[in-house]
């Protein structure tokens, strides 16, 4: 049949990235297949991705989902940004403070 293939490919790229980023991602062919599954997942506030022919085309979330994350996709969108979907990695150079930092003064605080 043809664009088994691609499947079993799209498949084998989420097996290994699945590993690397901890996010999920579906073909387009078994998201229509399994749509009522899937929209479970996200109904339970997991973020999925959507392939076809290997290639991230889509960004399943919640309808609720935080307003800062739909900016940061947005600027992911314009290029202004690049985000894997992970957690932040910090800046290569951090800033160099004085001082306490504000971590240290709110736990001080709340004391």
């Amino acid at each position: 049949m043809k664009g088994t293939r691609n499947v079993s490919i799209i498949e084998a790229d989420r097996k290994a990235e699945d590993g690397k980023r901890g996010k999920p991602a579906v073909g387009v062919r078994e998201l229509k297949a399994k749509l009522s599954h899937y929209l479970r997942r996200v109904k339970s506030g997991e973020r999925l991705e959507v392939a076809e022919r290997g290639k991230i085309v889509a960004v399943l979330m919640p309808a609720g989902a935080a307003p800062e994350l739909e900016r940061i996709m947005e600027l992911v969108r314009e290029g202004r940004a690049r985000w894997n979907g992970g957690k932040p990695a910090g800046s290569a150079r951090p800033i160099k403070t004085r001082g306490r930092t504000v971590s240290e003064i709110v736990i001080e605080e709340r004391r």
